[in-house]
């Protein structure tokens, strides 16, 4: 087994390897939830009504 460091180093980098795919997997999920978070907020329409007084009228 002259040859085995590069497995051995490899199978040392694992759990560093591991956890930066799961930090990358969390990261892409929380921006998926943001983004449907904002949809929801785009999607509500606001009416607002204006009051119009007599004077507002009278002089259009």
């Amino acid at each position: 087994m002259k040859d085995a460091f590069g497995l051995v180093a490899i199978v040392a980098l694992m759990p560093l390897i591991t956890i930066q795919i799961i930090g990358a997997v969390y990261k892409y999920k929380s921006m998926l939830v943001e983004n449907e978070k904002q949809a929801a907020i785009d999607d509500e329409i606001i009416v607002f009504k204006r009051k119009i007084s007599s004077a507002q009228v009278e002089s259009n």
